[in-house]
């Protein structure tokens, strides 16, 4: 019986379906078909397209089937779903469960044709249909599916969100439930009726706080990089980041920010004459160096950005105001683009040790464009971060009056 079958057969009219990998793909396929029974989808280290690595460990764990028998493929498993250290930890569980696994072992044919349809289903050229509300989980350490694979779905679903963390490997909810669990209990709720508590005066919903992974990512646990790992990072990626940094605020909706990307070797080849001798390495060995920039005539294209009102008018009166406003709101933008980095998986390095005029006459002169600060963007090397400088406690530099 398939799960539309059953949810019928039980009179379930609408759902929510939590899938791991094959049950996410169900939940996916079951979003195409039958889009009126999901009330929400969460897909945990799940894809769009099969990746190579997921494709080679398939292959293998096949390969041991057919091969070297239920046994040796049962005690192969746990290498494929949880991080080494667990695996160290757990040694006496996962002898108990590997002998239940063996005497009850599900079939090798039912087992077989499971692992076919994880390896030939595609959804790819249909996830801009799929308007179930979906949440994606993914996983840093996840040797089965690289953690990019739910980066992408999300983005590719017009309703998809991606959570990532950072420990716990393909079975994280079993390695780390107490990151997970919580994460998974926020998103559910977020469906259910609104409390009393959760409405303003006037019936509005109020916005609810980030969960804590969440800000892990962007805020305690995320770091300047220095050295990177030999990763590219894709052009569709840094769209994705952009995109989302450009529905931050800005005055007046002015949005002055203006980037260049430098990937090529002869790109940074140019630029390595404006950069500070202790920012040189680190930046040509980074994916990706952007140029975080402003448009001083910025306010040229407020007639279409702020269409209220001649807002135009106001810059071009007061070329102090114009710089004022070019400047900050430029910096606020940049910022947010480094928090969208973040948020999709990447690491970043801002940077001011370069020659803003070099960098000027090579890269911005002929749009107009000013530099205001340099970012490297990639998968940064952990090994290489310094420890964490003090931050300045709240009661030191504010103010409650």
């Amino acid at each position: 019986m398939s799960l539309a079958g059953l949810l019928n057969t039980l009179k379930i009219d609408r759902c929510h379906v939590v899938g791991h990998a094959l049950g996410g793909i169900i939940g996916l396929h079951l979003a195409q078909r039958y889009p009126a029974l999901l009330e929400s989808l969460v897909v945990i280290n799940g894809w769009a397209t099969l990746d190579s690595q997921t494709r080679r460990c398939f292959q293998v764990r096949q390969d041991l089937l057919l091969n070297t028998g239920v046994e040796a493929y049962v005690r192969a498993q746990p290498l494929f779903l949880y991080p080494a250290d667990w695996l160290s930890a757990h040694a006496e569980l996962l002898e108990q469960e590997q002998t239940h696994q063996v005497e009850h072992f599900q079939g090798m044919e039912n087992l077989l044709h499971r692992l076919q349809a994880l390896m030939s289903s595609d959804l790819s050229g249909s996830l801009d249909i799929l308007n179930t509300p979906t949440l994606a989980f993914s996983c840093k350490d996840d040797l089965l599916v690289p953690w990019h694979c739910s980066t992408t779905l999300a983005h590719n679903l017009p309703n998809g969100e991606l959570v990532q963390m950072s420990y716990g490997g393909h079975a994280m909810s079993v390695t780390d439930s107490e990151t997970f669990n919580p994460i998974l209990l926020e998103w559910l709720l977020r469906f259910a009726p609104p409390s009393a508590e959760r409405l303003t005066a006037n019936g509005d919903i109020m916005a609810e706080a980030l969960i804590t992974s969440a800000l892990a990512t962007l805020f305690t646990e995320a770091r300047t990089h220095n050295g990177w790992q030999d990763k590219p990072v894709s052009d569709e990626l840094l769209q994705q980041a952009y995109d989302l940094a450009r529905m931050g605020p800005t005055s007046a909706n002015c949005c002055p920010l203006r980037v260049v990307f430098i990937r090529t070797k002869e790109s940074k080849e140019k630029l390595a004459p404006a950069l500070s001798s202790g920012n040189l390495e680190k930046t040509l060995s980074a994916p990706v160096t952007a140029i975080l920039a402003y448009d001083p005539a910025f306010y040229d294209l407020l007639p279409e950005l702020f269409p209220h009102g001649d807002a135009r008018s106001w810059f071009t009166s007061s070329p102090e105001l114009a710089h004022e406003t070019a400047f900050r709101n430029a910096s606020l933008q940049a910022a947010y683009l480094i928090l969208a980095l973040r948020s999709l998986g990447l690491d970043t390095g801002p940077m001011s040790g370069f020659d803003q005029a070099k960098v000027n006459e090579t890269f911005l002169s002929e749009q107009g464009w000013k530099a205001n600060f340099l970012l490297n963007i990639g998968y940064g090397d952990s090994g290489k971060v310094y420890p964490r400088a003090p931050r300045l406690a709240f009661d030191r530099v504010c103010k409650i009056i």
